[in-house]
Order: structure tokens, then sequence, then C-alpha cells
């Protein structure tokens, strides 16, 4: 899922909060389902992994400040592992980055122009990650 098209200065809750992709998580994910996970008998619910910016919420997980986790060591070990998840799309962004370079810099075109090359380039990233090179 994509959201294309708001202000950066909104801010990231702002932003979901108001998104189509916000009401769909809303309404699709059903956050009280377990799933097991996979080779062990332990089942977790779903949830939302989100920065500071984000709200904590029954189902939204953020870290600890740094204050709480310099002085409880459970805490600073839950913000590690906590940061380990974010890395994900921290990395999906990048290497997204590196495949359209356009992104490095801001972009000189009007408004909808943009919205169409981030769209596109979702498009195509989306279609290079699936494609298995011998697949016809």
């Amino acid at each position: 899922m994509t959201n294309i098209g708001s202000y950066g200065k909104e801010g990231d809750i702002g932003i979901l909060v108001k998104s189509n992709m916000g009401e769909r998580i809303r309404r699709e994910i059903n956050f009280q389902h377990r799933k097991k996970i996979p080779g062990s008998n332990i089942t977790v619910p779903h949830f939302i992994v989100g920065d500071e910016a984000f709200r904590l919420g029954k189902y939204m997980m953020k870290s600890y400040t740094k204050a709480q986790a310099n002085v409880d060591t459970s805490k600073a070990i839950y913000n590690y592992r906590l940061s380990r998840t974010r890395r994900f799309s921290k990395n999906a962004f990048a290497l997204f980055t590196q495949v359209f370079r356009i992104f490095y810099t801001p972009i000189a075109v009007l408004l909808e122009t943009t919205d169409i090359i981030v769209t596109a380039a979702c498009c195509l990233h989306n279609m290079l990650t699936r494609w298995i090179p011998g697949d016809t």
C-alpha cells in the first residue's frame, strides 16, 4: 500500500489518520486475530510499528524514550528489537532510492507530475522485485 500526495509538514500520524490507506488498515486488519509464529506454538496479535511521531495505542508499538531506556535495561532491549523491525522499511526505501535516483533531490516538476512519478516508481519497484530472471 502506498499513500502518495500528502504534504510532509503534516507528519506521519496526521497523514495516516486522514488517508484512505489508514482507513483500510483500520477496516481490514483484524488486530484481534492472533497468528502462529512459524516453527513454534506461540501466537501473537497484529501490531503497527511506529516511531516517536505516533501515539501509543492498543495496537501501536513505539519506542520508549531515551530517558526511560537509560534507566531500565529491559526497555533498552525492547527499543533495540523494535528498531530492528523498523529497519525493514528503511532498507526498502534505501533500495528504492538506489534504483530510482530521482528521489535523491527535490523533484522540480509540477505537484501533480510528482505524484505520477512516485506512483510509477512504486509500480515499477513492485514489478522488479517480483520478476524472476528466466520466467516468461
